[in-house]
C-alpha cells in the first residue's frame, strides 16, 4: 500500500502536538535543547528533535512510533536503540524513501533513562530546569568523551548566560 504524500506530510506536522501530549499524559521530562528552547525562546538555537527522560524508554519509544505511524497511515517511523547510548531508544522518521537507516532518515524523539532531574511544568509538560541544563552542559564539556558536541555545549551556555543577564534571572524554589 502506498502512502498519500498528504498523510506524510500531516504525519511529520503533528510530530511535536504527539511528543508534547505524550510526555504529558505520561509526566515524562523534556530536557537538552528542547528545554532550553522553551526557556530562552528566540536566544536558543535551532533543535529538530526531543529528548525525553522516561522510566521505560523502550516502551515510550513504541508508543510514539505507532501513534504517528497510524496518522501517516504506514509505516514511515521506527524505533531502536541507540548505537552509541545505552538504554536510548529513538523513534526516527524513514524520509522520503522509506527505507530504514538511510541518510534521509530523521531523528523524532529520544527516551532515555536519565534518573531524576529538576524540573518544572509549562503548559502541563514538565521541562527540565535550566540549573540542570546548564550543570549536565558543563559536565559534557569537561569530558573528553564529549568533544564532538563540545562547540554545541559552549554555545548553549553562552546563550544561558546572555539570557541570566539580559532578563534578571532567578532561581525559583
Amino acid at each position: 500500500m502506498s502512502v498519500s504524500w498528504l498523510s506524510r506530510m500531516l504525519a511529520v506536522a503533528a510530530k511535536d502536538e504527539l511528543v508534547l501530549a505524550q510526555a504529558k499524559k505520561n509526566k515524562l521530562t523534556i530536557y537538552g535543547a528542547r528545554a532550553i528552547q522553551k526557556r530562552l525562546g528566540f536566544l536558543s538555537r535551532p533543535t529538530y528533535d526531543y529528548d525525553v527522560s522516561a522510566r521505560h524508554p523502550q516502551r515510550e519509544a513504541r508508543l510514539l512510533e505507532k501513534q504517528l505511524d497510524r496518522i501517516a497511515q504506514g509505516d514511515l517511523f521506527f524505533s531502536r536503540p541507540s548505537e552509541f547510548h545505552k538504554g536510548t531508544h529513538k523513534v526516527i522518521y524513514a524520509g522520503w524513501d522509506n527505507k530504514r537507516e538511510t541518510k534521509d532518515d530523521v531523528g523524532i524523539a529520544d527516551f532515555s533513562r536519565t534518573g531524576k532531574i529538576c524540573s518544572q511544568a509549562i503548559d502541563g509538560v514538565r521541562y527540565a530546569c535550566l540549573s540542570a541544563v546548564e550543570k549536565d552542559k558543563r559536565k559534557a564539556l569537561s569530558s573528553k568523551e564529549f568533544a564532538f558536541r563540545h562547540k554545541k555545549d559552549a554555545e548553549d551556555l553562552e546563550r544561558i548566560k546572555i539570557y541570566k543577564r539580559t532578563f534578571g534571572y532567578r532561581r525559583r524554589r
